[in-house]
């Protein structure tokens, strides 16, 4: 029914926005008539069966892809729909304010400044928040900015009250006050050149809606009216910037969330190089590996009578500064990615099986998990590029890619792919070292991963393919020279150069040893001693190694695998693996195994007694007096 009370007043710009305390009293007016005039049970009943439930879980999915969203008084128009879009391409909108926050949401690869009222805010927006969002645009951050977002971007604008106020400053020119809507209605932009959401050619429906016009509106973009009248000129447009008065409608070309994406992985590449190539490592505590070589000297028991696991335990001391060990909470990290250089015929199996076996280590099924159990270890794996569906919420989603190229006919990645493998590395070390993981130690699952490894060991080890090549998992004599062959035609192909540690990587792959890398640059910058698996995990740590000659350090051997260029990777990275029995089953098993090894040492470590304890003079180091 009609009541004169459901009236909405006007203001300088439309309607008032429902955070108005008005407007909210206006909604509960007309909700209670509602109820008393319309069956809502069963339109909210209509609503739940065709939409709304799915509706609900992709708003509560968190996205892969963390996008800042300027949301309040001043920034608060924006396409509900837009939303659901990002969420549908794995984007979580992060929202904050421009007038109560000082800085910007953590983790955030992309910032989206909305439309709204800024001209009625502008001296409260927070000038620090400013300054920051200036130096994300000029380091390469994609940013979006649509009408009054686009005003904030500028380096003045006019408020409401005709005083000039400063603003972020990311793009010349000064935003106006003009007594009419300007460009007002129904609009479609093409793109006059490449940008952040739209491509050359692309086009995207909008619409304008504001008095405030600009010195500058941006010249990148054609607006052409709904009916064909009028055309203009519109829209600040590069590679990481969107910025004009057109209002952004996703759902009318998604291409501009596929754009924005790609941007985000581009800019989180160049985020990771950086920190990859500044990360911080230092030399292991000498004085404290000297007090560990001590202790052991005064339990009573022959001397070194432990062999590698006594030096691995004086390791372990210097990694972690200090006498007193404690070893108790450990982890295997399984990094799990498929290989396109599986489609040549260089496996018995396809690429399914990664994706089960990764499913497998979160049922705790697998090999590694039985082993780890018994040394009391857990196990975290992470999807760092499997193809196949993984269904189990345990597996901890890094995915860069849904496997890589094969490397036979193009690079297996591209920089920024490669960058944010080795970073997905860097952060679970960082993230179990919160969790207060005292030792970790590298696995991985990938059908056609011994390929890789063998490709990218015959380029920095500058040895024949057929020299570094083995079986992997069992393949017949026939397969085992179709497989050289491949790798042989495939860094042919490439031509990677060895002198790149990034060049080899990106060429060759996989997405599985670049993270093993990460998470051994990661470990030593966190001080976490890490257990090294096999064959597949020592080229990891020599990829680390050239990439910071500091971080094998931290690395401890476990076993030397059957594969036939695993001693000759022991031996170039100077590392004495404990077992010899002939391994390749691979996931972080025989790192698995060590860790119960260590467990027996450091109960020996700790609580011995010593010779002083049971009065009989200690043991002379004669080897060590002839040094």
């Amino acid at each position: 029914p009609e009541d004169e009370n459901f009236t909405l007043m006007s203001r300088h710009l439309g309607l008032y926005t429902p955070q108005k305390e008005s407007v909210l009293r206006l909604a509960e007016t007309v909700a209670n008539r509602l109820e008393e005039t319309v069956e809502m049970d069963k339109i909210l009943q209509y609503v739940k069966e065709k939409e709304g439930e799915d509706i609900f879980k992709k708003a509560q999915k968190e996205g892969k892809f963390k996008l800042g969203f300027a949301k309040d008084d001043a920034y608060c128009f924006h396409y509900i729909d837009n939303m659901s879009v990002l969420h549908e391409h794995n984007i979580e909108p992060i929202f904050f304010s421009m007038l109560e926050d000082s800085q910007l949401p953590e983790g955030i690869l992309g910032l989206w400044l909305s439309g709204g009222y800024p001209e009625i805010y502008a001296d409260q927006i927070n000038q620090k928040l400013m300054k920051e969002i200036k130096g994300k645009v000029e380091k390469g951050m994609p940013v979006i900015g649509e009408c009054g977002g686009f005003m904030s971007l500028l380096e003045q604008m006019e408020d409401i009250r005709g005083k000039r106020q400063t603003m972020i400053g990311a793009i010349r020119g000064e935003s106006f006050r003009t007594d009419k809507l300007v460009r007002f209605g129904y609009i479609e932009v093409e793109a006059k050149k490449d940008g952040l959401l739209l491509k050359k050619g692309q086009k995207m429906r909008s619409h304008e809606f504001h008095y405030w016009d600009a010195t500058d509106a941006g010249r990148d973009g054609l607006a052409t009216k709904a009916n064909g009248s009028k055309s203009w000129e519109c829209i600040h447009m590069n590679e990481h910037l969107h910025a004009g008065y057109p209002h952004i409608y996703l759902r009318s070309n998604e291409v501009m969330a596929k754009n924005l994406v790609r941007a985000m992985e581009v800019y989180a590449g160049k985020l990771a190089r950086e920190e990859i190539l500044h990360i911080q490592i230092t030399d292991l505590d000498d004085q404290m590996a000297k007090a560990a070589k001590r202790h052991w000297d005064k339990i009573a028991k022959p001397l070194h009578g432990l062999g590698i696991l006594e030096d691995q335990v004086i390791q372990i001391a210097a990694i972690l500064g200090k006498e007193d060990i404690n070893i108790k909470k450990k982890a295997v990290v399984v990094m799990c990615a498929d290989n396109g250089i599986v489609c040549e015929g260089v496996t018995q199996t396809d690429q399914s099986v990664t994706a089960i076996v990764t499913n497998n280590f979160a049922k705790g099924i697998a090999s590694v998990n039985r082993i780890a159990t018994c040394a009391q270890a857990d196990v975290i794996p992470v999807d760092v590029g499997v193809v196949g569906e993984i269904f189990e919420s345990k597996v901890v989603d890094k995915k860069v890619m849904k496997g890589t190229e094969n490397f036979l006919k193009k690079d297996a990645m591209t920089q920024d792919q490669m960058y944010r493998a080795i970073m997905v590395g860097i952060e679970m070390a960082r993230e179990c070292k919160k969790k207060g993981y005292t030792l970790l130690g590298m696995g991985e699952m990938g059908i056609g991963n011994t390929t890789t490894s063998a490709a990218l060991t015959s380029v920095l080890l500058d040895l024949p393919v057929e020299v570094v090549t083995g079986k992997g998992a069992g393949l017949s004599k026939d397969g085992l020279e179709r497989k050289k062959q491949v790798i042989a035609k495939g860094i042919e192909s490439r031509k990677p150069n060895k002198e790149d540690i990034f060049d080899v990587l990106k060429k060759l792959g996989g997405l599985d040893i670049a993270a093993m890398a990460g998470l051994v640059l990661g470990c030593a910058s966190e001080k976490i001693p890490i257990v090294c698996d096999g064959f597949i995990s020592l080229v990891a740590v020599f990829v680390a190694k050239k990439i910071n000659e500091k971080s094998v350090q931290y690395v401890l051997g476990s076993h030397m695998s059957a594969e036939p260029a695993a001693k000759l990777l022991v031996e170039n990275l100077g590392l004495c693996p404990v077992l010899d029995g002939r391994f390749c089953l691979g996931e972080g098993t025989g790192a698995a195994m060590l860790f119960g090894l260590l467990d027996m040492a450091m109960s020996v470590y700790n609580e011995n007694r010593t010779f002083e304890d049971i009065q009989v003079e200690e043991y002379r180091d004669y080897e060590e007096e002839i040094l």
